[in-house]
């Protein structure tokens, strides 16, 4: 008799047990076809892309609405789908290494809606400058080279005055294997370097000797039996020949003041040029020449 009963109460418990997660099963279904009914009866979608300026999806980049609740992240398309109430939006993108982007759009609908694909700038990890590689989409960076510099004192008359100047030549040595060459045309750098940076073309002087510039001022002056001597370069006549190449700036990001970002366009002819750090005008130097990195163009 007791075995019987044993017997009843295993098979009770199977059988409870079978019943339990059969509900559960259902429970799991239900809850499924309702958040396919909710989904497809809900709040209207904006889809879109966001790709940084090598074309490159951007992964995992926080998109979010302002003023709302609404957020979501990009997938490794770079594509995302998020909710939205009607009217003026604005779409906000974020991602460490990438420039902040708004994308302002109306919509008047409860209808999906597809948005522009958005382009935002890839910033380097690291200080410097940067060729920005279309091709094989991606950054290169530009690696410096030594400066020498030559500097002698003479004699001249300034405004009929007898004085003393000094000038500085700045040269450098360069060996054709050890450049990175581009080609002609429309170039474009990254630049992340908090430095008053210039581009320059260099004077090719022969057997790899090139010329950079030269900084002259005057050290003293004698007016009418008075010596003056001048404590800095700036408080005489001063004079610098450099030559530089104009630069357009593509985008400019300074809201964060200790990395600067921007994107430089230069149209570039055959040549050697350089990036090169303008030094205060007190030092008595026109460039540091610790920052020097050159290039070549064909």
């Amino acid at each position: 008799m007791s075995i019987t009963v044993g017997i009843s109460r295993i098979r009770l418990e199977i059988w409870s047990r079978q019943k339990n997660l059969i509900i559960k099963k259902m429970k799991n279904l239900l809850f499924l076809l309702i958040t396919i009914f909710l989904f497809s009866c809900g709040e209207p979608t904006i889809n879109g892309k966001l790709i940084d300026n090598l074309n490159n999806p951007i992964e995992n980049a926080k998109v979010e609405i302002d003023g709302t609740a609404f957020t979501t992240q990009t997938d490794s398309k770079g594509e995302y789908r998020i909710n939205f109430v009607p009217g003026e939006i604005k779409l906000k993108y974020s991602k460490e290494n990438y420039l902040d982007t708004i994308l302002k759009v109306k919509i008047s609908s409860k209808d999906d809606f597809p948005a522009q694909t958005v382009k935002t700038l890839r910033v380097p990890k690291t200080e410097g400058i940067f060729y920005v590689d279309h091709e094989n989409k991606n950054y290169l960076k530009l690696d410096k080279s030594k400066v020498t510099y030559e500097s002698r004192d003479y004699a001249q008359t300034l405004s009929g005055y007898p004085a003393m100047f000094k000038i500085v030549e700045y040269y450098t040595t360069l060996k054709e294997e050890n450049l990175i060459v581009f080609k002609q045309g429309k170039i474009e750098f990254a630049d992340t370097s908090p430095r008053y940076i210039g581009l320059v073309k260099l004077e090719d002087m022969g057997e790899g000797l090139f010329k950079i510039g030269y900084l002259k001022y005057a050290t003293s002056v004698q007016v009418d039996w008075t010596h003056i001597e001048y404590k800095k370069p700036s408080d005489g006549w001063i004079r610098k020949s450099i030559n530089e190449i104009e630069t357009k700036y593509a985008s400019y990001d300074e809201r964060n003041h200790k990395k600067p970002f921007g994107i430089r366009i230069n149209e570039l002819s055959k040549g050697y040029y350089a990036f090169i750090e303008y030094a205060h005008k007190d030092s008595g130097h026109l460039i540091n020449i610790n920052y020097f990195l050159p290039f070549k163009i064909e």
